[in-house]
């Protein structure tokens, strides 16, 4: 989705599918929608707060690339 690939490009979407799979415990599903809200990019607008939530989830669970 975010890619556009086999799909219509939805990037929106795509972050909505990487909150999702970072609220089931996915450690880049975290990393991926973190950076997403950190950047304000790929259809989502910037949202520190959200970003930093999401990045320490995914640290917390073991992405060393999540911690910031």
């Amino acid at each position: 989705m975010l890619a556009g690939r086999g799909l219509p490009k939805d990037e929106t979407g795509a972050a909505n599918l990487f909150e999702k799979s970072c609220n089931a415990g996915s450690t880049l599903g975290c990393r991926a929608v973190g950076l997403m809200y950190w950047d304000g990019r790929s259809g989502v607008a910037n949202d520190e707060a959200r970003a930093k939530a999401a990045l320490e989830r995914g640290c917390a669970s073991g992405d060393t690339v999540s911690c910031v």
